[in-house]
């Protein structure tokens, strides 16, 4: 989980426990004593109601009642409530009667200013204070006291000591702190039941907008149905991640479906016309046919989506789609066969590329070792995820793929870094034979070089792409620290403002993961324009069975047919012979249309 991380969880406590000594400070003035103090019952309906000592009576001011210090303690329990080991019962406890203190009075002879009674405050114990220091990895100070009085403690050792006697009290008058794990001090009057003691109460929460709450007993069944609760919080953080604004993911989902369909269209014409059509099997046909498939499974994905929606990533609301979800697992499933197997068949036509240019003829069961292992290893790289449940939605992508950074680098991005490696190696070799071509100038050669540009420029153009996906997934993989904390800061920040401060998330580069999710939708899109429309696949078609039956040749006759009739109905409505002057001129002009056209 995002907030799980130890950097996050550090910056969290930070930034907590500073609010609550300046807060501290604050509240309690500069004064050990303040006259405007009394004692008040507890309003309740806080997040701090099963840890409250003493109900009945809670110490305010004039500077500080319970409705100011519920709203600020709720802000600092929500971030709190993110940081994980930090947000346990215990530590609630020293917070809540920090600020919601236990109060009593103690009687005054009246001789100042007619009191007849100063109302104090209990307050935790220190060792509750370090406790919580350790808990939360800190160093913070516990020994804070008060300027008017050095002998009176924040967070005393075992009581302060006060000299009321200019206010007509008793001198020394000790005050027990709180001991806020066993919930006894002295013989105070309280409601809390002792034997509560070592309760685990739940973790109070306020989830601002746009995180989401949910209360549940079921916590690590949720998890693993893709529920991402915020550190040992009830808060949900929102799906999609906000990485990205709502009208940017938006864009993202525009961009994944137009283009992923309109390829889905490019490819599908290649499978039809070099698998079904197509009747001349060679090595570049078939790599041309696999290679095509391979990338129309992967847009056949982006169909899913298209169909779908951002429902098919997150089916509820703080929900992250598992594989336990049909149309995720399916999207997943159909997605990773064909990524995986397009790098293998792209690496496969730089070597046969190579082959071709340096006239290598390889033996006749050469084609089908490769096909039987791509396709094998292709199915395993698939299928293997399966068993751990590796497939879902995860939070930089629009459908379901691998969850994990092991599953993806495990058996897609080393496996497509090893691919890069060997196409690299053979593009390199393809460019030392082309610079020998060009050496040579021979007619033969030249003419090789005409026949095989078109195949080295999209091998060309897909390690282009390849290579761009490569290092942009480990450039985000090396900055996820980086980004998880930016969100944690974005989560801190509503917690504390609300969700009209402005708050952002600042996370991964728009543009960056716009260029990504189109690279993998553009490679349909080259495949058909360099293999789909040439020569080859136009006699491929001519040559077809779907335009040489005697279906297609009626019809054939019949467009036929209508094309005459029309051209006798237009000669009958324009019977009119033109002048001995405009028959030349229209032949003079219909002769030079006839050369242009020939030119």
């Amino acid at each position: 989980m995002l907030v799980h991380h130890t950097h996050s969880k550090k910056n969290y406590s930070i930034y907590y426990f500073t609010l609550l000594f300046i807060f501290c400070n604050i509240v309690n003035s500069q004064n050990a004593i303040d006259f405007t103090a009394r004692c008040e019952p507890y309003i309740g309906n806080t997040p701090c109601d099963p840890y409250i000592f003493n109900k009945n009576s809670i110490y305010v001011t004039d500077s500080m009642n319970q409705v100011s210090i519920n709203t600020t303690i709720s802000q600092y329990l929500g971030i709190m409530g993110l940081v994980q080991g930090c947000a346990v019962p215990d530590t609630f406890k020293v917070v809540c009667n920090q600020y919601f203190q236990p109060c009593i009075n103690v009687t005054l002879d009246g001789s100042f200013a007619g009191a007849q009674q100063k109302y104090l405050n209990i307050r935790p114990c220190r060792d509750q204070c370090v406790a919580g220091n350790q808990r939360c990895g800190l160093s913070l100070s516990c020994v804070n006291s008060f300027k008017d009085d050095p002998n009176i403690f924040e967070f005393p050792v075992s009581e302060n000591t006060y000299n009321l006697s200019p206010y007509g009290g008793p001198n020394p008058f000790n005050l027990v702190c709180l001991d806020t794990h066993t919930m006894v001090a002295g013989n105070y009057p309280s409601t809390y039941n002792e034997s509560d003691a070592g309760s685990t109460a739940p973790i109070p929460d306020t989830c601002t907008n746009p995180l989401i709450y949910r209360n549940t007993t079921e916590r690590e069944e949720d998890i693993k149905k893709g529920y991402y609760y915020l550190g040992a919080s009830n808060c949900l953080l929102p799906c999609p991640v906000p990485f990205f604004t709502h009208r940017e993911w938006h864009q993202f989902e525009l961009l994944v479906s137009i283009t992923g369909c309109f390829s889905f269209v490019c490819t599908f014409f290649n499978v039809f016309t070099y698998g079904i059509l197509n009747r001349n099997f060679d090595r570049h046909a078939i790599g041309i046919l696999f290679l095509s498939f391979s990338l129309f499974m992967c847009m056949m994905a982006d169909v899913i989506i298209a169909s779908q929606g951002f429902e098919l990533a997150c089916p509820e609301p703080g929900r992250y789609a598992r594989q336990a979800d049909g149309y995720c697992t399916a999207n997943g499933v159909i997605f990773q066969y064909g990524a995986v197997s397009t790098v293998m068949w792209w690496s496969t036509m730089a070597i046969d590329l190579w082959m071709v240019i340096k006239k290598v003829t390889p033996g006749k069961t050469y084609v089908k070792y490769y096909i039987i292992g791509i396709n094998c290893l292709a199915i395993i790289f698939t299928i293997l995820p399966l068993f751990w449940k590796g497939y879902g939605y995860g939070f930089g992508g629009v459908g379901c793929w691998l969850i994990s950074n092991g599953w993806q680098n495990g058996v897609f991005w080393i496996p497509q870094t090893v691919c890069l490696f060997i196409g690299t190696t053979f593009i390199i070799l393809i460019l030392i034979e082309v610079y020998k071509i060009v050496r040579a100038v021979g007619k033969g050669t030249s003419r090789v070089m005409e026949l095989n540009l078109r195949p080295f420029l999209i091998i060309l153009f897909i390690f282009g792409e390849y290579l761009y996906l490569v290092i942009y997934h480990f450039w985000v993989q090396h900055n996820t620290d980086k980004f998880t904390q930016n969100v944690v800061d974005y989560v801190v920040c509503l917690q504390q403002y609300g969700e009209n401060a402005g708050c952002e998330t600042r996370t991964v580069p728009y543009n960056a993961q716009f260029v990504f999710l189109f690279f993998l939708r553009l490679l349909g899109i080259e495949v058909l324009i360099f293999y789909g429309i040439n020569t080859r696949t136009k006699k491929i078609w001519k040559e077809s069975w779907l335009l040489n039956n005697k279906y297609f040749f009626y019809l054939q006759t019949k467009m036929e047919t209508i094309t005459t009739w029309n051209s006798s109905k237009r000669s009958k409505e324009f019977p009119t012979a033109p002048s001995h002057a405009q028959s030349s001129q229209f032949s003079v002009g219909l002769s030079s249309a006839d050369d242009n056209d020939h030119l």
